[in-house]
């Protein structure tokens, strides 16, 4: 997860090398995240505090109570096929620290603006799509007033196959029953968010 990265440093007439510790990045070496191909997206809450929703049982049966930040966060996947056009949202999971997204970005050959591997405006791309879902969510929070804040980036995975694609469709499923049955979750999410912020 680090990188150490020698940094020259001039005292006086001495060269001395140091270190400087920095994240490494998480994003696919000579890979074009504009690029037409089906991807994984995992997008946590900071400090993994549940602002998306509770775990509340009834019944004895556990059921996912999304909040506003949780209700607001499901309505801007859904508006994200409205913004960019050539993104088709195949499924999502929000669950109550998490919000797993898998899109399909399929862009056509006759679309000019895209040019594969060059440089440019970054605004159709998957860094693009998810800095604006996370922009949204957060404005709403801003308005309404709600404690609520993004870890600041991101996790992808580019999905090769439909087997690959199953396996992460069975991988979120046992995900969202380990977050149901974790007792993690509490019932009172305003208590944990005031024990987080302190």
């Amino acid at each position: 997860m680090w990188n150490f990265l020698p940094i020259r440093i001039l005292k006086g007439k001495k060269r001395k090398m140091q270190f400087k510790i920095t994240k490494k990045n998480r994003r696919l070496g000579r890979w074009d995240y504009g690029s037409n191909a089906i991807y994984l997206v995992s997008i946590c809450t900071e400090k993994c505090v549940p602002y998306l929703g509770v775990v509340v049982a009834s019944q004895n049966i556990a059921t996912l109570q999304k909040t506003e930040i949780g209700k607001c966060a499901e309505n801007c996947i859904n508006e994200i096929q409205n913004h960019y056009n050539f993104v088709e949202i195949i499924h999502f999971e929000i669950l109550p620290n998490i919000i797993y997204l898998i899109l399909k970005i399929n862009k056509s050959v006759q679309d000019k603006s895209w040019n594969v591997g060059n440089f440019g405006p970054q605004s159709m791309n998957l860094g693009a799509i998810v800095r604006g879902f996370k922009i949204g969510v957060t404005k709403f929070s801003i308005q309404q007033q709600i404690v609520f804040c993004w870890q600041r980036r991101f996790f992808d995975r580019i999905i090769r196959d439909e087997s690959e694609l199953n396996s992460i469709k069975k991988f979120i499923a046992k995900q969202k029953k380990l977050a149901l049955t974790n007792k993690f979750f509490p019932k009172n999410i305003n208590e944990l968010i005031q024990n987080q912020l302190k």
